[in-house]
């Protein structure tokens, strides 16, 4: 608790970075200064804009954030950028990391104002699922997507729609659930829950991170795999483990949704307990 009251402060913008990706420097990124992104000598208009948004604890250089960022950028025909809130992130107080996601949300959502909305797709993990709710919450018109990766649950769970990522927050709202530490509710236009959404193969019950992180690694594999994560729609997971939907509808998970048809519903998904994960890759 003295943590939770040594480690508060006022977050200003200085404690919050966008960097920019493209081709053109996906090795040098352009730090988007005072949120002026037109003034860019990098960023293209016309291609898609994936605005990547890490989670508690982490940075901009996490692992699977870089590891997307080098799959984006490798197609020549996106523009990426991370935001790096992790001055305010890294705090080891959870409840304050939580609470500066409101902040962190409203000024990526003044960056995203100057982007065409049906350009933008904000990906966000954990915590950073919900400064990108917040960031699409403030459009006048929404973006086309947002993806939340086990969206945080911890002092988020059960909030009001305006208080946590929700399906309202854009176009398109896809959410990947595979932890206890993530919001178990139907809270996009589309909820994945992976092997039950709580407790993934090869990661312990009692190991929440790992459990936690598999959403990260499944949506990082979806971009590039080729045959993908087949999501059953289901009303409920006992019903798909007794095989009540097998003749249901089905959806990729991860990348390819929106692309494919983005269809509405809880579905649910099978993996492998180690990469790669989708069934059929083994």
């Amino acid at each position: 608790m003295v943590d939770c009251i040594t480690h508060r402060h006022a977050p200003s913008i200085k404690d919050v970075n966008f960097y920019l990706y493209t081709l053109h420097n996906k090795n040098d990124p352009e730090e988007i200064k005072d949120l002026h992104i037109n003034n860019s000598k990098n960023f293209n208009n016309s291609f898609i804009t994936k605005i990547l948004i890490h989670g508690y604890t982490q940075s901009y250089k996490s692992e699977f954030f870089i590891k997307m960022k080098d799959v984006y950028v490798s197609t020549g025909i996106l523009n990426v950028i991370m935001v790096n809130w992790e001055n305010l992130s890294s705090t080891s107080c959870y409840p304050i990391a939580a609470d500066y996601t409101g902040f962190v949300g409203q000024l990526t959502g003044y960056l995203v104002e100057r982007l065409v909305p049906e350009k933008v797709h904000i990906i966000g993990f954990s915590l950073g699922a919900h400064v990108g709710g917040f960031a699409g919450q403030m459009q006048s018109k929404k973006v086309i997507r947002i993806t939340g990766l086990d969206p945080a649950g911890p002092l988020f769970l059960n909030n009001p729609r305006n208080k946590r990522l929700d399906r309202n927050d854009a176009q398109n709202v896809d959410v990947i659930h595979t932890s206890i530490a993530g919001d178990p509710d139907k809270i996009g236009h589309a909820d994945f829950y992976v092997n039950g959404g709580r407790i993934q193969p090869s990661c312990s019950p009692a190991d929440v991170p790992c459990n936690h992180r598999r959403s990260l690694e499944l949506y990082l594999e979806s971009i590039t795999s080729n045959v993908g994560f087949k999501a059953t729609k289901c009303d409920s997971l006992s019903d798909f483990e007794n095989d009540k939907c097998a003749n249901n509808n089905f959806t990729p998970m991860g990348e390819p949704w929106l692309s494919r048809g983005a269809l509405r519903g809880a579905f649910y998904v099978k993996t492998n307990s180690t990469s790669p994960y989708a069934l059929q890759e083994k």
